[in-house]
């Protein structure tokens, strides 16, 4: 007595996916799953130890390092403090998550810094697609999303500049009064 709905050919022909945890005699994929006849090509069982140059993050759950890692996001400044008590935490919390996400956008706001006080800004323009943006969506009528930030950075941008140059002639005029009451005195 068989069920045409849980009969597993039946399903696995309507629900994609459907059988990756049968016997693996059954499992759709199994031929994809078999080691090559000629090996894997490695000639280890586990990789060599990579040699550390900056400080590498690990999980509170594993108490050795990986053996191969990145380094390209070398821990430093808030977000590399950030990092750090992210790590102490374990993967089950979310509070671990969400500060290393946080962590990642303080690290993004001080590379910019960073490139701002070097002379080293960016290409917003080009770095968020607006140009593309700007010749595949002109028919549409409406200003595209990417422009909002880059409006609202300059917006800003002017602010800063223009009160920048405010205080410079204040500070000139100050200076030149002042001398001039020196003259006096």
């Amino acid at each position: 007595m068989t069920n045409p709905d849980f009969d597993s050919i039946a399903l696995a022909r309507r629900i994609p996916g459907w059988g990756a945890d049968l016997r693996p005699e059954n499992r759709p994929g199994v031929p994809k799953e078999k080691v090559p006849d000629n090996g894997t090509g490695a000639h280890w069982e586990q990789p060599e130890q990579q040699i550390t140059s900056v400080r590498i993050f690990k999980t509170i759950e594993r108490p050795e390092v990986t053996p191969v890692f990145g380094t390209t996001c070398a821990p430093k400044g808030l977000s590399g403090v950030m990092r750090t008590a992210a790590y102490r935490l374990g993967e089950g919390k979310i509070s671990r998550w969400v500060t290393l996400l946080l962590a990642d956008r303080v690290d993004m706001f001080e590379s910019i810094l960073l490139d701002v006080i070097k002379g080293r800004a960016g290409n917003p323009f080009s770095e968020m697609g607006l140009g593309t943006e700007f010749r595949n969506r002109r028919e549409k009528g409406f200003m595209p999303r990417g422009w909002y930030p880059v409006i609202a950075v300059g917006i800003v941008g002017l602010f800063a500049a223009s009160r920048a140059v405010h205080q410079q002639k204040e500070k000139k005029r100050f200076a030149t009064f002042s001398d001039e009451f020196k003259k006096v005195a």
